[in-house]
């Protein structure tokens, strides 16, 4: 069984962050792995817009999954 993490849960939970769903992840575009929750949670200078910046962000469906069957990129 392949186990997919989110780096964000990894880092603070990691007993509890594994998914065998990759579709419950996404790749932003610094190529860290996160869960929906996450997300949310992510800076706004990760999207390439200003840390103060309050208007319309990147969705969760604007990014992919991640790959089947690859490690998770080191960051």
């Amino acid at each position: 069984m392949i186990m997919y993490t989110c780096a964000v849960c990894y880092d603070h939970c990691s007993e509890a962050c594994c998914r065998v769903d990759r579709n419950e992840l996404r790749v932003l575009p610094n190529g860290q792995w996160v869960c929906e929750g996450c997300f949310d949670e992510t800076p706004n200078e990760i999207f390439g817009l200003p840390a103060d910046y309050d208007g319309d962000r990147p969705r969760w469906s604007d990014f992919k999954a991640p790959p089947e069957h690859v490690p998770a990129a080191t960051n």
